[in-house]
């Protein structure tokens, strides 16, 4: 079974071609219910230790531990990475998975800690015996840009044309912390192009505290910056039912999408300097934040292309490399 897991700062991201998974980065230890309390989402017990994972994690849990601070911990980090496989199936998996440029030097490291973890996975009445064939570990931006280049059914290019025009294409990936832009040069041959490459302490955890303040003021208080869903879906809808009324935040939403748009054009358009950026011929937007610079970037180029369901883009894209490797 081929498996691509997107380790994300806010969410886990994993994809096998046939199912998809997706659950926030966080894990509590917790103390089982028993059957009629259980739940999907997700109580999990790992080697007799039962955990809670994700949402759960977030309702029940009273010292929440997640990736932004916790990436080095072996133990929540072998929750997560279990549990996303488990719920997968019971096959073993040859996985791929990614890191960010910055951390790419700790490949070799992190692939084999990641192999070396296993277990007996209960997750609502399933046990499963949870193992890796192989894990390979490749650049963050390679498994986004393959889920914007390919089909994921025929594994054929969408537009040939992107790689045959000889100009950049851009990944601009914008995360929960930080955004990425990577650029790929597609003549004489793809590769990525690493001083036309950087990332930006901009992410969507702005964008939400930035919208906590606006919402407090409008509407008298406002739920905790660690209400994900909330601050999602407020940012999908404009509006939300919120202290016995609705409130209409779409004003304040679209500015404050607005202004973080521009300050993540401002910083790819900078990275690249004027001369690369008039090679550019389209620009990708990834990550759980993509719309948030759709226009401004649109502003700078007349190729801007959101892939679709963006925030699973790296996760696809890892299993679409596995797969293009038999």
């Amino acid at each position: 079974m081929n498996v691509g897991i997107d380790l994300g700062y806010g969410f886990v991201k994993a994809t096998n071609g046939a199912q998809t998974v997706k659950f926030p980065s966080l894990v509590e230890v917790g103390q089982s219910r028993g059957d009629v309390f259980r739940s999907a989402d997700y109580e999990v017990t790992i080697d007799g230790v039962t955990y809670f994972v994700g949402n759960m994690a977030r309702r029940e849990g009273k010292s929440l531990i997640n990736l932004s601070n916790a990436l080095a911990k072996e133990e929540e980090l072998r929750v997560l990475w279990l549990t996303a496989l488990a719920l997968l199936g019971d096959e073993p998996a040859s996985v791929v998975t990614g890191l960010p440029l910055s951390q790419y030097e700790t490949r070799e490291r992190f692939s084999e800690q990641l192999a070396k973890m296993r277990g007996t996975v209960t997750i609502g009445n399933k046990t499963r015996i949870v193992d890796t064939e192989s894990v390979q570990v490749v650049p963050q931006a390679m498994g986004a840009m393959m889920a914007g280049l390919l089909e994921p059914d025929t594994m054929a290019l969408r537009n040939p044309g992107w790689m045959q025009q000889g100009g950049y294409l851009l990944l601009v990936d914008v995360g929960t912390r930080t955004t990425g832009v990577v650029t790929f040069e597609t003549q004489p041959e793809f590769t990525w192009v690493a001083k036309l490459s950087g990332a930006t302490d901009i992410g969507m955890i702005d964008v939400f505290r930035a919208m906590q303040e606006a919402f407090g003021q409008l509407a008298g208080s406002a739920p905790r910056l660690e209400e994900t869903p909330f601050w999602e879906a407020l940012l999908t809808r404009g509006e939300t039912w919120y202290s016995g009324r609705t409130v209409d935040f779409r004003t304040q939403r679209n500015a404050i999408a607005d202004r973080f748009g521009k300050r993540i054009a401002q910083y790819a358009v900078q990275l690249l300097g004027g001369e690369a950026w008039n090679r550019v011929a389209v620009v990708f937007l990834a990550g759980g934040g993509a719309d948030v610079p759709l226009h401004a970037l649109s502003t700078h180029s007349s190729s801007v292309f959101v892939i679709s369901d963006a925030q699973m883009a790296n996760a696809t894209g890892f299993y679409l490399f596995g797969r293009s490797r038999g």
